[in-house]
């Protein structure tokens, strides 16, 4: 017996978490959320635990993208995401996301 999942869109997996996931990317756009390392590099794979365990500073450009962001916190369980309440750049220190001030 073979088990295949099947996308809205028709894409085949043979897993389902592997199809649950890229169906929740194709209905959430990421493109007004950047997420930073320590260090400044860009980080890409917004479900991963390794982008979560090592996000430094996330910018969120629009109060779309803080929907967005929630979501992503309620779907993988990152909720650290869930304190992140508007547009702005966040700083991630001692356990928690803190507002940058925008003249600062």
């Amino acid at each position: 017996m073979k088990i295949v999942y099947i996308a809205y869109d028709g894409t085949e997996f043979s897993d389902q978490w592997e199809c649950e996931d890229y169906e929740w990317r194709q209905l959430h756009s990421f493109d007004d959320i950047i997420f930073y390392d320590g260090k400044g590099n860009p980080l890409t794979d917004v479900l991963s635990e390794e982008t979560y365990n090592n996000v430094a500073k996330v910018i969120v450009k629009t109060d779309e993208a803080v929907r967005i962001l929630h979501d992503l916190a309620d779907y993988t369980g990152f909720c650290c995401y869930e304190s992140i309440d508007s547009v702005g750049t966040w700083t991630f220190k001692d356990g928690e996301f803190y507002k940058e001030e925008e003249n600062a």
